[in-house]
């Protein structure tokens, strides 16, 4: 049997858009999920502050939620292979939904930081030796003095917006920001299931 290949210089045939759509879409509304969970945790002062384990790691998990969904966002604009049939896709997918080079998506150690988290996890251990380590915190942050010895797996700073994670940091805000934007969009694909068609600035 012939195998038939379509060439399409703009990255994805026109019925191909909606299966973009309907995997993105898996993403992004997970992630708003979580978005709206953690706003509503943190509007309550009473839950905001508790220190029940349960609480905490729930709170932490929807955040991980955010961050995890965001990296797997990322891979459809910035894939990691380089072939032409995916770096066409991620070029026309860029410009369907806006997203510029400077997109906080970008970031290597956001897409990177629980990718092979197990192996993260096991060099972390091992390589930090001394500190009081803490598995999760919700609260605000302490000075760097007063924290220099803290070892977080896993914290969110409400103050400063911060989410640590094995040493790293994120702000959460400009992820969440792009995220909200992406869902925005696309919810206007609907009903017809095509990709926006944005007008690119001058």
């Amino acid at each position: 049997m012939t195998r038939m290949h379509i060439e399409n210089p703009e990255g994805i045939l026109p019925f191909h858009e909606v299966f973009y759509i309907i995997n993105l879409q898996y993403n992004l509304e997970s992630a708003w999920h979580s978005v709206v969970w953690i706003e509503n945790f943190l509007s309550k002062t009473e839950m905001r502050n508790s220190r029940d384990a349960a609480i905490v790691n729930e709170a932490l998990n929807q955040i991980q939620n955010v961050v995890c969904q965001a990296a797997s966002t990322s891979y459809y604009f910035w894939p990691s292979k380089v072939k032409a049939i995916h770096q066409s896709r991620a070029n026309r997918l860029r410009t369907a939904f806006g997203v510029t080079e400077d997109s906080v998506l970008k970031n290597r150690d956001l897409r990177n930081i629980f990718e092979h988290y197990d192996e993260r996890l096991d060099v972390f251990l091992r390589t930090t030796y001394a500190g009081t380590f803490i598995a999760g915190y919700v609260g605000v942050e302490a000075p760097p003095d007063a924290r220099a010895t803290h070892r977080f797996m896993r914290a969110y700073f409400y103050d400063t917006g911060i989410f640590e994670a094995l040493g790293q940091r994120f702000e959460l805000q400009p992820i969440v920001d792009e995220l909200g934007r992406l869902h925005e969009l696309l919810q206007s694909c609907h009903p017809g299931m095509r990709l926006p068609h944005l007008i690119p600035p001058k």
